[in-house]
């Protein structure tokens, strides 16, 4: 779906229209066409979240906030492929601590998983 058609999706009157949002490391209520729009879908989708470093007008907007933590806080890892068949790979380890309250985005989407595991 094209980024500037979210707010067309939620508010559509249709009964398969999109019903919730997932934002992650993006503030489409800052950065997507109709700014206005978008703030309304937001507030009108059944269930809104927000995954980022920062507390934006989109989380503003959002039902649910998961605070994540940065680059400086997270291992992370670069894959280039300048030269095929050879690749390079980085591995960056954390200069800090995450800070309280904050969880990894690998974190954040396997716990859920994990937790609806054990239910059953």
């Amino acid at each position: 779906m094209p980024a500037n058609t979210l707010a067309e999706e939620v508010l559509a009157d249709h009964p398969n229209h999109v019903r919730a949002v997932w934002v992650e490391s993006s503030n489409p209520a800052n950065t997507f066409a109709g700014t206005r729009d978008v703030e309304r879908a937001l507030e009108a989708a059944e269930l809104s979240v927000v995954v980022d470093v920062a507390y934006t007008e989109t989380a503003a907007l959002a039902d649910y906030v998961l605070p994540a933590a940065s680059q400086h806080e997270k291992w992370e890892f670069t894959l280039f492929t300048f030269e095929w068949p050879t690749n390079y790979f980085q591995l960056r380890p954390p200069l800090l601590d995450p800070l309280p309250g904050t969880l990894v985005e690998a974190e954040i989407y396997t716990r859920p998983a994990a937790t609806a595991r054990r239910r059953r």
